[in-house]
């Protein structure tokens, strides 16, 4: 096993022996377990402005902050090199 070749890979083409090169070992555990918490489950998450799970994008935001978070996800899912129509960057920059 001392001659196992480590080739980098994506994270979906790892096989048991890359798995066994690097000692990876995988062990299935629930959320609560895997996150250490207490109780009966995990707490449910915080967010600071509740509409931004519901509004379409950052038009339909009624706050700055809200319109903030939800542009920088739509900028976030924008590839660094994608052009747009105009032949611009669709970043902004």
């Amino acid at each position: 096993m001392a001659n196992i070749i480590r080739n980098a890979k994506s994270g979906s083409a790892w096989t048991e022996n890359d798995l066994d090169a690097y000692r990876i070992r995988i062990e299935y555990q629930d959320a609560a377990t895997f996150s250490q918490i207490p109780g009966p489950g995990l707490p449910p998450p915080v967010v600071r402005h509740p509409a931004v799970l519901t509004l379409p994008g950052p038009a339909a935001a009624t706050d700055e902050d809200a319109y903030h978070f939800l542009r920088g996800l739509d900028e976030a899912m924008v590839p660094a090199d994608a052009e747009s129509p105009t032949g611009g960057s669709d970043r902004g920059t």
